[in-house]
């Protein structure tokens, strides 16, 4: 799996006739996220599939074919990839959990500045959220659309009041006392 900005030209010609060709299994997927959200996201990703270094686009270019060597290389358990979305599942490696440990401890610096906006400081805690594997998929299910979107509210609602009770604290008696 090859995560980058762009996969384009001799690379991609080169990708498409090796896997065709069954030389290599291969794909490529387009990295996630804009400007320093992208880099930030990146980053994170390195450390997770191993990477001590993230490696940035001034490295790798078509000029410098030679420029990868192996310790650039990550694993992951599996990964599932679709037209629209990508996901990556890990096992628990003791060699990552050092990295993933540095990465929340920047991150969590991060969070602690002063001059932050309320996005920043969410999108924040989101990757570190990720980095330590604090999230979840629900799928709702039902015969209707209607049915649908009325579980997806309840879910919203529930949730919404479960992040409340951990902001505010809860009241013994659900608030009858």
């Amino acid at each position: 799996l090859i995560i980058a900005s762009d996969v384009t030209g001799d690379a991609l010609s080169t990708l498409a006739i090796n896997t065709l060709k069954g030389t290599v299994r291969c794909c490529a997927v387009r990295a996630p996220g804009y400007g320093d959200v992208k880099k930030g996201v990146l980053e994170d990703l390195a450390a997770v599939v191993g990477i001590p270094t993230y490696i940035s686009d001034e490295l790798h270019t078509a000029s410098a074919p030679g420029s990868a060597v192996l310790s650039n290389i990550g694993s992951c358990h599996k990964a599932i990839i679709t037209p629209a979305n990508t996901v990556l599942h890990f096992n628990d490696d003791k060699n990552c959990n050092s990295l993933i440990r540095g990465r929340v401890a920047g991150l969590r610096s991060l969070l602690e500045s002063n001059n932050l906006t309320n996005y920043q400081r969410s999108k924040l805690n989101e990757r570190i959220g990720r980095l330590l594997g604090k999230v979840c998929t629900i799928r709702i299910g039902a015969k209707t659309e209607l049915e649908a979107e009325e579980k997806k509210d309840r879910y919203i609602d529930s949730l919404s009041a479960a992040r409340a009770a951990l902001e505010g604290g809860l009241l013994p008696g659900g608030g009858v006392a």
